[in-house]
């Protein structure tokens, strides 16, 4: 098998395991769109400003971009189980997945 075949297989078995059970693409300027998606909301430590740590959330969805319209874009959003996501960051994996940095609208 190629390369690009293992990671495709190796990001399917990912999704078939990890993929929560609704994942809604909110286009800025196509409407939704279902697709799969491992979502983690992994706790994270920050400096801040004065550079005492402070703790916080990072959620983030890991999807197969194939399963898109277009390519991500910083201002759409997805709804996963119920709660909307703002994308502020799409990192493609050159594998053709991609994660989704998210900040939670609502």
């Amino acid at each position: 098998m190629s390369w690009p075949g293992l990671t495709d297989a190796a990001l399917e078995t990912i999704l078939d395991v990890f993929d929560e059970e609704t994942v809604e693409y909110l286009y800025s300027d196509l409407g939704a769109h279902s697709i799969r998606g491992a979502f983690s909301n992994a706790h994270i430590e920050v400096e801040g400003n004065d550079g005492v740590p402070v703790s916080s959330v990072k959620p983030i969805l890991l999807i197969k971009l194939s399963e898109l319209q277009r390519d991500p874009r910083e201002g759409d959003r997805v709804s996963v189980n119920s709660r909307i996501y703002r994308i502020i960051d799409a990192q493609p994996d050159g594998e053709g997945g991609a994660v989704l940095v998210l900040h939670k609208v609502s």
